[in-house]
């Protein structure tokens, strides 16, 4: 299933969000609100730099926005995601002994 080389493709598209929605949209990024998905029933996970120890670590789901810095007043909604899948072949033997 993984093994398919595939190029980006257009899933969706929406119009404009309105006022609303918006408000929604940047109350749940306030609220450190992430997205959770499953790859072959497999968790995903987002690399995080720990700022005390500067250790990395795989934190499961996605933020939805950033409301740090620069987008403190205004978040940001995470609306592109760069993906990458590593897989392996795992072969195990049984040999059974009779």
């Amino acid at each position: 299933m993984l093994e398919d080389e595939k190029e980006c493709k257009t899933l969706c598209v929406v119009d404009d969000v309105n006022p609303d929605d918006a408000k929604f949209i940047n109350d749940r990024i306030r609220e450190d609100y992430a997205l959770n998905w499953l790859i072959d029933g497999l968790p995903a996970a987002e690399m995080k730099n720990d700022t005390r120890t500067g250790d990395v670590f795989f934190d499961i789901g996605f933020n939805l926005g950033n409301n740090e810095g620069a987008f403190q007043n205004r978040p940001a909604l995470n609306n592109h995601y760069d993906i990458v899948l590593k897989y392996i072949f795992i072969i195990i033997y049984y040999v059974l002994l009779t």
